[in-house]
């Protein structure tokens, strides 16, 4: 932790809450070091609805921060743990089940289950920012424009290194890159982060704890651990606005409102879950880069729902300036899921990989979406569908490509997919406006007349695809 006996640091520390967020511990990735201790030694009962274990699993969570990380345990309950708000995650703090996938169950319909990060850009363009002197990619050590800012800094703090460049996303502005770090030494104007900063770009720096998200706790981040082992059960949100950097979640039960759902997930990997959704399948955005998501089933449990109900969602989104994401051997098992959005969209983001997908339903809407508007300081490129079975029933579209006429989205494509539906459009694949280069190669779908329109678009390499019943695979080109 922290020195919070230091003068400077303590004037900024509101609360012990905020300064149990600023570990100073940069430990391995999932490191297994430092105390395991059980959720029963500080009074949980895990005796239903009626006995609150909130607090006595918070307090094991804040009392294993303050020994400086390490893991919080759940054995196995008598019925479930009970959870009458939400679970405020510490960095340096794993959760992890003895074996029997003890369940935590939220009492409340109006509160995400876990807390793992406050974070939301709502929340950031309210805080002040350092300007950043020019640094090389790849680097630790970054120098403040301004000599006296570094007065705001202490080591252990949790900072954002944000692009100053903004685009837009709905109502607010968003940081075209930005890096979740920890300040680990300051030297005069120069201050050395726990993580590199891969792209040079003109910087600011911030200290999250200098302001408030949802319920006015500090802006913060959930940092080097893992949860694994346990069942989470919610009617809202399993987490919602969150950040994490070097986290694992693995071989968990979660039943929510949403599946994978949060905001600026950094080197986070999902694996061999098993999420049940009712309204969205799962969303990785703002800034999210170098994750895997491996492995896990996301299973719609809603039920049928009118498919213009703006509270039922989307699929798996890569969206908000995300990169080198992957998305390997996952499986959608969708029923009637007929939201108004598509299974699979990848709009302003680079290098996402989605490869070995199979995704099963029986009304399900249009499956690929990829396409953003031009945006010259963050290219749409290298984003490619691979390998992937589409066998969803009735669809209006299977594909739609839209590269707005931008020359900076090129190098993406979808290779070796089959969509072995029907759907109620004459061209099932529809790839229009691109300016850049697209590959389309070795896909198979069904459909009597279905066919592909390549409209107003430049360089698409389409080989070797197929259309069952003998219609023709291209029903119209202009390029």
């Amino acid at each position: 932790m922290p020195d919070l006996l230091d003068s400077q640091c303590l004037l900024t520390r509101r609360s012990l809450i905020a300064a149990a967020l600023l570990t100073t511990q940069v430990r391995p990735v999932w490191a297994a070091a430092g105390p395991i201790l059980s959720v029963t030694d500080f009074g949980a009962k895990g005796l239903g609805d009626g006995h609150d274990d909130t607090q006595a699993i918070q307090s094991a969570i804040d009392s294993v921060a303050a020994r400086g990380g390490g893991t919080v345990r759940f054995d196995a309950p008598r019925r479930y743990y009970a959870l009458g708000d939400s679970l405020i995650m510490r960095p340096g703090v794993s959760l992890v089940g003895d074996g029997s996938y003890p369940t935590l169950r939220s009492t409340r319909s109006d509160r995400q289950l876990l807390f793992p990060g406050n974070f939301h850009p709502a929340f950031l363009e309210k805080l002040r920012y350092d300007f950043l002197a020019p640094y090389s990619s790849g680097t630790k050590v970054v120098r403040l424009a301004n000599r006296s800012d570094a007065m705001r800094y202490c080591v252990g703090d949790q900072v954002v290194v944000a692009d100053r460049r903004l685009g837009r996303t709905g109502t607010f502005g968003l940081a075209k890159h930005s890096w979740l770090n920890v300040v680990t030494a300051i030297r005069g104007d120069t201050i050395s982060l726990s993580q590199p900063i891969d792209v040079s770009v003109p910087a600011q720096m911030t200290r999250l704890a200098d302001g408030e998200g949802r319920r006015g706790i500090p802006l913060f981040f959930y940092s080097d651990a893992e949860i694994s082992g346990l069942s989470f059960e919610t009617l809202y949100h399993f987490t919602m606005d969150s950040a994490a950097l070097n986290v694992r979640f693995l071989n968990n039960k979660v039943r929510s409102k949403s599946g994978l759902y949060g905001n600026a997930f950094q080197n986070v990997e999902w694996a061999r879950n098993n999420f049940e959704f009712t309204h969205m399948l799962g969303e990785t955005s703002q800034n999210s880069f170098g994750c895997i998501i491996r492995d896990n089933t996301f299973r719609y449990v809603g039920g049928h729902r009118n498919k213009y109900d703006k509270t039922q969602y989307f699929g798996m989104y890569f969206q908000e300036y995300a990169r080198n994401m992957r998305a390997l051997r996952n499986r959608f098992i969708l029923d009637d899921f007929n939201s108004q959005n598509f299974c699979v969209s990848i709009a302003l983001a680079q290098n996402v990989i989605v490869d070995g997908l199979a995704v099963t339903g029986n009304a399900v809407p249009e499956l690929i979406y990829m396409g953003a508007p031009s945006d010259p300081d963050f290219p749409v490129t290298g984003n490619f569908v691979k390998n992937c079975i589409f066998d969803t029933g009735q669809s209006d579209r299977f594909v739609m490509i839209n590269g707005h006429d931008s020359q900076v989205m090129r190098d993406n494509g979808i290779i070796g997919c089959k969509f072995l539906g029907t759907t109620t459009a004459k061209d099932a694949i529809r790839i229009f406006r691109l300016a850049g280069n697209f590959q389309f190669k070795g896909n198979r779908w069904n459909g009597s007349g279905a066919c592909m329109t390549m409209g107003k678009s430049r360089t698409i390499d389409a080989l070797d695809n197929t259309s069952e019943n003998f219609a023709k695979a291209v029903c119209q080109a202009i390029n």
